[in-house]
């Protein structure tokens, strides 16, 4: 059971609107959401040790602010089309941003 305790998770190309399910898993420590159909992200219950999360060529403008995910240290965003990301200041452990 300890091997679940600690997970990553990878949900590539299912055509998924919604991520909300996923804060119920609170030693999530990596997601791979690319490729599906997301509009927004980082909006669920933030999982308390999640450190990379990659929402790459999803349909997502605006993220939320970061500092509900305080240990997210890399966010890789690349192919959406962001306008307005907020809260990036305020996440001290965040060391790369891909856009």
């Amino acid at each position: 059971m300890r091997e679940l305790e600690r997970c990553m998770i990878y949900i590539l190309f299912f055509k998924l609107t919604d991520l909300s399910p996923l804060g119920c898993l609170p030693y999530l420590l990596a997601l791979n959401a690319s490729n599906n159909l997301l509009r927004s992200v980082l909006d669920f219950k933030a999982p308390l040790c999640l450190r990379e999360a990659n929402f790459s060529n999803n349909r997502i403008t605006a993220i939320n602010p970061l500092a509900a995910h305080r240990f997210l240290e890399e966010l890789n965003l690349s192919g959406n089309k962001i306008r307005l990301i907020s809260g990036v200041r305020d996440n001290v452990a965040l060391r790369k941003l891909i856009l």
